[in-house]
């Protein structure tokens, strides 16, 4: 009878451990802000708490953040919904409570990073070691962890407008404009009398006519003279 007695209270204990166990339980998830960032870019991922089965609630957390320390640099982490955070940044430990127990789906808080200048692959963001406790009893939860492509910072190479072509046109010979070309020169060449020119002209020819008047004046005297 008394080992019915003891096989009967183990039982009992199992079955509330197993119970306990059950019923106290919780997720967590990393959400980014993006799924592709740029260099030199500051980005947020949420750290969201969800699923929580037990009957009193969730009231603090504890966990480690791993990150890709090459190509992120830690900004700061904010908490949300009545969550207050503490960060150490050398181990990467959090530890975060609020007043009071909550059992809702929600962001707990909000951790900032940034893209350094050099980075140039996909980065990595992992929270790990999860712990959350109603207050009587620990439950661990699985790593939540998120990764982000980083974008190539290159634009792509535009065409230069103004880059001299090899392109060459053919000009066809116009043998019109040869030949006004050379009478042109023709005309320069054979360049025709100006007006002081003609002045000299004319007035030499004046001088002619009259020098031929006056000499045909004195042989028709000299012709009288002699038939006198």
């Amino acid at each position: 009878m008394k080992k019915i007695v003891k096989i009967s209270l183990v039982l009992l204990v199992v079955i509330g451990i197993v119970t306990n166990v059950y019923a106290s339980s919780c997720n967590v998830s990393l959400q980014p802000s993006k799924s592709e960032v740029k260099q030199n870019e500051e980005f947020v991922v949420d750290v969201v708490l969800s699923n929580i089965q037990d009957d009193k609630g969730m009231i603090t957390l504890t966990a480690t953040l791993d990150y890709d320390r090459n190509n992120l640099t830690f900004v700061k982490i904010d908490g949300q919904n009545s969550w207050k955070p503490s960060y150490n940044e050398e181990n990467g430990k959090i530890a975060a409570e609020r007043n009071e127990y909550t059992k809702n789906n929600e962001t707990i808080f909000k951790i900032t990073f940034k893209v350094k200048e050099k980075s140039q692959q996909s980065v990595g963001i992992t929270l790990k070691d999860i712990i959350f406790s109603n207050g009587d009893q620990d439950i661990d939860v699985t790593n939540a962890t998120t990764t982000l492509l980083l974008a190539n910072n290159e634009e792509p190479t535009k065409p230069d407008n103004n880059q001299n072509t090899n392109t060459i046109i053919d000009t066809p010979t116009n043998n019109n404009s040869t030949t006004n070309k050379i009478d042109d020169t023709t005309v320069k060449k054979e360049k025709l009398p100006q007006t002081g020119d003609m002045d000299i002209v004319l007035f030499a020819l004046g001088g002619i006519a009259v020098l031929t008047t006056i000499f045909f004046i004195k042989v028709k005297i000299i012709d009288k003279n002699i038939k006198q």
